[in-house]
């Protein structure tokens, strides 16, 4: 989290002395991003996962600098109920994730833009012995961060109605640290690639200023964790998908 807000601030400024002041209006929008997400979670060593569906939530905003900058930012936070077997035992987990973008985004004509940014993720639990039939206390978290980049479209329906596409790639890397029933803490170097995508249908209420957006988003990533004590890395494939929505407000300063 303290890396996210690190290189949102790193942008602004950034963006601040690049562009600097000229008098003019600062176009910007600011609301709430919401996914309804189906998680497919990497599973290793015979393990079975069974994740319920959750809502993801949180605020998206947007600064134009100029016609052709802007910076977009949306944070989603969220809690899944995880349910998992394996050689060892069944567990019930709630899971706790975010997701977090931050782009810098350069117009190529009126339909089409691309993006350099940053991303970051992260996931946890605490599961005690109650919830287990294993009779084991786990601590876990992920953390990962990295660049990512992509192109995006927005092209006019007709009657305030407009198509919104997008795709990109990132690379992030991190540490993966659990402790299970008081035993010292172990941490493993990791990263994730993969790409991200999402199309939805936009209106825009223009008495009300306000852009009201539905669609879908899919996220295909692709999980590397450190072996260790001889062991051989750990290779996954998990993946995120599910229905967006989103309203936002723009206005000028």
């Amino acid at each position: 989290m303290k890396k996210l807000i690190f290189a949102f601030s790193l942008f602004v400024i950034f963006l601040t002395t690049v562009f600097p002041s000229t008098g003019s209006a600062v176009e910007m929008s600011a609301g709430v991003y919401t996914w309804y997400t189906w998680w497919d979670m990497a599973e290793s060593d015979g393990s079975k996962s069974e994740v319920d569906p959750a809502l993801l939530y949180g605020p998206a905003l947007s600064v134009g600098f100029s016609n052709d900058f802007s910076l977009t930012f949306v944070f989603l936070y969220g809690q899944f109920d995880v349910e998992q077997k394996d050689s060892f035992g069944q567990y019930n987990i709630e899971v706790s994730r975010m997701d977090g973008d931050i782009a810098l985004n350069y117009r190529l004509n009126s339909f089409m833009k691309v993006y350099l940014g940053a991303k970051y993720t992260s996931y946890n639990y605490e599961m005690g012995a109650d919830d287990n039939t294993a009779g084991i206390s786990v601590d876990f978290e992920s953390t990962v961060f990295g660049p990512g980049s992509g192109i995006s479209i927005t092209l006019p329906l007709g009657n305030s109605f407009y198509f919104i596409g997008n795709l990109g790639g990132f690379y992030l890397l991190g540490e993966q640290e659990s402790s299970v029933s008081g035993l010292p803490t172990t941490k493993y170097d990791c990263k994730n690639y993969g790409l991200n995508t999402g199309v939805s249908v936009a209106y825009y209420i223009e008495p009300a200023s306000t852009t009201i957006s539905l669609g879908g988003r899919y996220q295909h990533i692709k999980t590397w964790v450190e072996g260790t004590d001889g062991e051989s890395d750990q290779k996954d494939t998990e993946k995120f998908y599910g229905i967006t929505l989103s309203a936002t407000y723009s206005f000028s300063i």
